[in-house]
């Protein structure tokens, strides 16, 4: 009865796996790579007659722009994986930010933190690297394979969609974020030369080695040796969840100048994804009740680091001032 038992478990873990969506890239996406950034790159928001879009509100306030997501399958518009792409409904010329998502956490848990962030004059694009389950548990994708997947999507990046009339993209100077092992996919992809990666961020990166037994390259291992700022995100309470020795500390210590670590000092590892998801996320990693807070502080400082590198603000560095902030905080610049 016990190898009867077993047989079933095997045999239901290996449909389980042959279901799930493992990120494989639209096959399309991947063909005649540098003849479509040619033709994207030649299509860049400044060669259109469209003034690009500066914002000026309080970055931790939503912004006065109506937004709009629309979710693209796989090879819809040629897209190389599961898009969700926040926007802002009035026609304009929007710097784009594109957010990888967490170990074992869909592109949907983001929408709170996207939203925000488009609010104040940015198209958000959130691909859906794999299916949580199993697959990702067993290095399927591994992250370096994530990387690559994630840079296809950069390479991808078009200057307009049908779906979002009137929205034109600044497809050339791109910014980047990731959160958890998100962060560590998008300083990879930053440290691969994408050369559209204009600005990077990390939120509570993780630059883990793929769970137990797992021996995938850590990213931090050397400093990095691209030429852009970087602003990064550490929970001050994230615990095992982003254990010490592969948590923020390692990013910031990695990455050149200009370079700007800001510490929430009473949030977790999870406190800044939507409220359905940091629940459950509370019950594996450290967290506050109070969430909301973290949402905003987070949301915030992408807007304002992303504002100053794609929107041709007055200010070209990234200004915190600490009292304005919605949490507690301690900041590091270099």
């Amino acid at each position: 009865m016990r190898r009867g038992r077993s047989s079933f478990v095997v045999a239901i873990t290996c449909v389980y796996i042959a279901a799930c969506d493992f990120g494989e890239l639209c096959p399309t996406s991947t063909q005649d790579g540098d003849a479509t950034f040619a033709a994207n790159k030649s299509t860049h928001v400044t060669n259109l007659d469209v003034a690009p879009y500066v914002g000026t509100e309080d970055p931790y306030l939503p912004g006065s722009l109506a937004v709009n997501f629309i979710d693209l399958d796989r090879c819809e518009a040629n897209a190389p994986l599961k898009l969700r792409i926040h926007a802002p409904t009035a026609p304009g010329a929007y710097g784009v930010v594109v957010l990888q998502h967490a170990f074992q956490v869909t592109n949907h848990s983001y929408d709170q933190i996207a939203a925000h962030i488009a609010s104040h004059g940015f198209v958000v694009i959130l691909p859906r690297m794999y299916d949580p389950g199993i697959g990702p548990i067993i290095g399927m994708p591994t992250a370096a394979l994530e990387t690559e997947r994630a840079a296809a999507v950069i390479d991808w990046i078009p200057a307009r969609l049908e779906r979002l009339p009137g929205i034109e993209f600044n497809n050339v100077n791109i910014g980047l974020a990731g959160h958890s092992r998100g962060g560590k996919v998008a300083f990879g992809v930053a440290a691969a030369g994408n050369e559209r990666v204009a600005a990077l961020a990390g939120i509570d990166p993780v630059d883990g080695t793929g769970g137990p037994g797992g021996n995938q390259p850590r990213v931090t291992a050397e400093p990095f040796v691209f030429d852009i700022p970087t602003l990064i995100i550490g929970a001050g309470i994230a615990g095992a969840c982003a254990p010490e020795g592969d948590n923020y500390v390692q990013f910031f210590e990695a990455s050149p100048p200009p370079s700007t670590l800001v510490i929430a000092t009473d949030y977790g590892h999870g406190d800044m994804l939507d409220e359905e998801t940091a629940a459950l996320a509370a019950s594996v990693c450290a967290s506050n009740d109070d969430r909301e807070l973290m949402r905003r502080l987070t949301a915030g400082l992408l807007v304002a680091f992303f504002r100053a590198q794609l929107q041709d603000a007055p200010a070209a560095t990234l200004q915190i001032d600490p009292e304005a902030l919605p949490a507690a905080v301690s900041i590091q610049s270099k």
